[in-house]
């Protein structure tokens, strides 16, 4: 929307992060996480300024969206072991036995859903050498949310909720037992219960975009973009509102993420434009923490489409991307904490290979 003669004003929706994973219920990693849906959405108000007949500058601000769901199965006898070795087998053994501890339960559905929000802003601006080249620089510092809050859910039952009595009862000869394996019952219990509130605080990273765009013929567009998020500002943690304890600590160790992007534009005929495009970028995590939910590894962008003008103020658009990761191996990460939580010793190796189709109209008033 213009304002003036060197005045734009402009608003926009977007989304700047997301993961959609899901694996098989019965996956063999699913302790270790089974699913999740994160995104993160902005609402941008923004505006330009044209300092001279080349040279332009443009300021948004943005209100950020935060929204996380994770599923996994938590395994009782692997949060127990992980306790204190030898712990399952004493709890179901004769010492079980004598202190009345009930059966250790099996596996029970768990989930969090997180939300949260942030305001930021970005800063760029636009210079055009010639009537045919245009070079865009844009940066905007990272977003911090801090605070994030959401339910963590666990699917009770009868066998969880006696384990969860047991936990929590204060006879002399349990509190001796959980002593001797360095358990806090109540505590344990508590950890344990059907649903609790979880907060979190994470920055999400910083963006620096250099951008270049030539017409080179009357038939053709020449593109490249370069793009560096710095994701060593972001953590992993999630913690109990009630007391403080973690629920969660996840150790990455972030990089910054690099993506090169070239495209070209092709008009084949007068009403119809081919696009080609093709992008590298680096994997933000090495393979020493790089766990089930989040199999990040260097990857390849592959796409090509096109716009069919039905009249000058229709058109048709269509796309096709293939998504190419390199394999990678997942499930090495024993830093996890509390231990209860790593989700059991699972090893393997991840590859993603995805094809996005996409179609798109457009109607000009």
């Amino acid at each position: 929307m213009p304002i003036n003669e060197k005045l734009v004003m402009g608003f926009g929706a977007s989304a700047s992060h997301g993961l959609v994973i899901h694996y098989d219920e019965n996956f063999p990693g699913r302790n270790q996480g089974r699913d999740i849906d994160f995104k993160v959405t902005r609402l941008n108000l923004g505006f330009g300024y044209k300092l001279s007949p080349t040279l332009s500058w443009g300021l948004n601000g943005s209100y950020e969206r935060y929204f996380q769901s994770i599923k996994l199965k938590l395994n009782y006898r692997e949060a127990v072991e992980a306790l204190a070795p030898g712990s399952a087998a004493l709890i179901e053994g004769p010492a079980g036995a004598l202190i009345g501890a009930p059966p250790i339960p099996g596996e029970s559905n768990a989930g969090l859903r997180m939300f949260g929000w942030a305001f930021n802003a970005q800063l760029g601006g636009l210079w055009e050498p010639t009537e045919n080249t245009r070079v865009g620089i844009s940066y905007r510092p990272k977003t911090e949310f801090t605070g994030n809050r959401g339910k963590f859910k666990l699917d009770d039952s009868p066998e969880q909720a006696a384990f969860r009595a047991f936990l929590n009862s204060d006879s002399l000869i349990n509190n001796l037992a959980f002593g001797a394996l360095g358990v806090n019952g109540p505590q344990a219990a508590g950890d344990l219960a059907p649903e609790q509130i979880i907060k979190q605080e994470i920055s999400l990273p910083d963006e620096l975009r250099l951008s270049v765009f030539h017409h080179a013929t009357p038939k053709l567009d020449l593109m490249a973009t370069y793009t560096r998020q710095d994701f060593s500002v972001t953590t992993l943690n999630f913690v109990r509102e009630s007391n403080g304890r973690t629920l969660e600590n996840i150790p990455q160790n972030f990089v910054a993420a690099e993506s090169y992007r070239v495209g070209l534009n092709y008009k084949l005929y007068k009403r119809l434009t081919l696009r080609a495009g093709y992008a590298i970028e680096n994997s933000v995590i090495d393979d020493a923490t790089r766990i089930t939910i989040l199999p990040d590894s260097d990857r390849q962008y592959f796409a090509f489409g096109g716009q069919f003008d039905l009249s000058r103020d229709t058109s048709i658009h269509f796309a096709y991307q293939k998504l190419d990761t390199d394999p990678a191996p997942v499930g090495n990460n024993t830093g996890i904490t509390p231990a209860e939580v790593r989700g059991g010793d699972f090893q393997g190796n991840v590859q993603l290979d995805t094809h996005f189709f996409g179609i798109g109209f457009t109607e000009r008033f």
